[in-house]
């Protein structure tokens, strides 16, 4: 794993003029890359953060994009680079190592090495176990990284320059929750709106009251009944001879 660390030139960016436009041009590049995680791509000011932060622990801006990720806009490293950090630190007698036990449910596995010619250790178990790919492919690999954090953290925190793991944040539970929403909560959230106001729609339609015939109003005839009433022939009126002769009808 120490394969991760490249010591490079660890000069300050800030205070020259000079390399602070190459490092600007530099992370301008990185954002453009398509080798780069999605996450930093299109971000130049990202970028151009993340490389000052592997200029301070001494190794190549391209690896440090590669395992440095924001959580809540704060960094954090891939168990692989916080390991290859501690053991070339110099802080340890000798590279982390391994030893594994136990099946199943009862999987362990402890880290060693030595500081000042002093022996530490630490372990983890399954009880960190999480419903993930990862877990259900490497559980060994998972339990390594997380005993060789909890020996990194306890002992030469300074290592890692104080930066948390993204293994440590989905270790701590609830909290990841927080600064690393589900994708079905964020689609969730944005269709709400549209189903709520679906849900109006149909309220409304079911609150309309069906059309009720209302009887003719009386008053003026309108224009169409003056209509109706010209077009039919006027009634016959009755002359004074047949009058007369309605007279002589004896009754």
């Amino acid at each position: 794993m120490t394969n991760l660390v490249v010591k490079i030139d660890s000069n300050q960016v800030w205070l020259d003029s000079e390399k602070y436009d190459q490092a600007f041009k530099a992370a301008a590049i990185f954002a453009k890359s398509s080798l780069v995680p999605s996450a930093f791509r299109g971000k130049i000011e990202d970028c151009f953060i993340v490389c000052q932060m592997a200029f301070r622990v001494g190794i190549d801006p391209m690896m440090a994009l590669q395992n440095m990720y924001l959580i809540d806009g704060r960094p954090a490293m891939s168990a692989q680079l916080a390991i290859a950090l501690a053991n070339r630190s110099g802080r340890l007698d000798r590279p982390i190592t391994y030893e594994m036990s136990g099946q199943g449910a009862e999987l362990r596995c402890v880290a060693t090495s030595a500081v000042g010619g002093t022996e530490i250790r630490a372990m983890a178990g399954m009880e960190l176990k999480r419903n993930s790919p990862a877990w259900a492919q490497q559980p060994d690999q998972m339990l390594r990284y997380r005993a060789a954090l909890k020996l990194i953290r306890s002992t030469i925190p300074d290592a890692i320059f104080g930066l948390h793991s993204v293994e440590e944040w989905e270790d701590a539970g609830d909290d990841v929750q927080v600064r690393k929403p589900h994708v079905a909560a964020i689609a969730q959230a944005v269709a709400a709106p549209a189903q709520a106001q679906a849900a109006r729609v149909v309220e409304t339609q079911e609150e309309t009251p069906e059309p009720v015939a209302q009887a003719p109003r009386r008053g003026r005839p309108s224009k169409a009944s003056k209509e109706l009433l010209r077009s039919e022939p006027p009634a016959p009126q009755q002359t004074q001879q047949d009058e007369e002769a309605d007279s002589d009808i004896p009754y």
